[in-house]
């Protein structure tokens, strides 16, 4: 029974998971570009930002046409 109630804890946070984010989504974190960089985002995927983002002085990020940028709720002053 203890096996059974793990497995379905284990299924459920699974579809929790997936359903929180698709499968094209690139989940971004507390990221910077670095100068010198160059960041191409496509339209095929999905950008979910989860924390700043910098691009710093002389790196590029490049976004396609037609690209979905989404972003988590904020925490805290920033």
């Amino acid at each position: 029974m203890k096996r059974l109630l793990t497995t379905i804890q284990v299924m459920l946070l699974f579809l929790i998971v997936t359903n929180a984010y698709g499968q094209n989504d690139v989940i971004i974190t507390d990221a910077s570009i670095n100068a010198g960089d160059k960041v191409y985002w496509t339209a095929d995927k999905v950008y979910v930002l989860d924390g700043m983002v910098f691009v710093e002085d002389g790196a590029e990020l490049w976004i396609e046409p037609g690209t979905v940028i989404k972003a988590e709720d904020g925490v805290g002053n920033n």
